[in-house]
């Protein structure tokens, strides 16, 4: 047992040994071989006939001693492996890059598609267009009518001999609202029974006196007329004189006395009654 445990002992000295001896003998070679090609190259470099051979040898040496990096810095071609991995790795991206490429394409032939899928809103027929667009305007002239109406003045046909021979029945009388009302305009306004066309004879704070004898006062004179009748009360009822005119309201008679459905028997007219000042008249027998 003792004789087999130093033989493996020797053995394992032994190892270590071999190796380091096969080491040195590869540096040695390759240094061998450095050396005859180094020689080789000064030889070429250095013809034989020449009488300093020796000191060109020597000079060719010392240069490649100096310049022992150019061969180390020559770059090492790539392995079979590393080309087969650079070349699957370009594939792979150019797959990937004609993949993304086809996504695309596709995705804008589902948007055209789509596009193009969607149905178009059908057209209203002709007649019902004009029949909106004339709707349209009307409701634009019948604003307009009424802002007209409400704010700017009136037009409106006599139904009534009241206002004879000024305005007859059938004239058409065009009002104005945005102006005063002053005593002896003409003006249109509103009753119970409708619209009436009048004169106006007395304002907001003047005294109306009117007497039996067909004669009247307003705040104590007598108001020059156009008027070919008498201006007496009125029979069946009426307000009582003398007759103060309230603020804001006015005192109108017919210019046909005789009719007096009027300010003698209804009393004043508010201001918001007045629907303006008539300005023109059309003649119904006329035209």
């Amino acid at each position: 047992m003792s004789r087999r445990r130093n033989k493996q002992k020797t053995n394992v000295n032994i190892t270590p040994q071999l190796a380091k001896n096969e080491q040195a003998l590869n540096d040695s070679s390759e240094d061998a071989v450095e050396q005859d090609a180094g020689d080789q190259i000064a030889a070429e470099q250095c013809p034989i006939e020449s009488g300093s051979s020796e000191a060109c040898l020597e000079s060719v040496t010392s240069e490649q001693e100096r310049e022992p990096t150019t061969v180390e810095a020559v770059d090492e071609k790539p392995a079979d492996g590393s080309l087969d991995e650079v070349k699957t790795e370009d594939a792979v991206q150019a797959t990937d890059n004609a993949a993304d490429e086809s996504l695309g394409a596709s995705e804008e032939k589902n948007a055209d598609a789509a596009t193009e899928v969607k149905p178009k809103k059908k057209k209203l027929p002709k007649w019902l267009r004009r029949l909106i667009k004339l709707l349209i305007k009307l409701a634009v002239l019948a604003g307009a009518g009424f802002v007209l109406w409400q704010y700017v003045g009136n037009v409106y046909i006599t139904h009534s001999n009241n206002m004879y021979p000024h305005i007859k029945d059938g004239d058409l009388v065009v009002t104005y609202k945005l102006k005063g009302y002053y005593s002896d305009n003409v003006v249109l306004y509103n009753t119970e029974s409708g619209l009436r066309v009048g004169r106006i004879v007395a304002r907001g704070g003047d005294e109306v006196l009117m007497t039996e004898d067909g004669l009247y006062t307003v705040n104590g004179s007598i108001p020059y007329e156009n008027v070919f009748e008498q201006t007496l009360p009125a029979k069946d009822g009426g307000i009582e004189y003398p007759y103060v005119i309230p603020e804001g309201t006015y005192f109108i008679m017919n210019d046909m006395r005789s009719i007096a459905d009027d300010s003698r028997m209804n009393g004043a007219v508010d201001e918001s009654d007045l629907r303006g000042v008539v300005q023109v008249i059309v003649r119904h027998r006329g035209m």
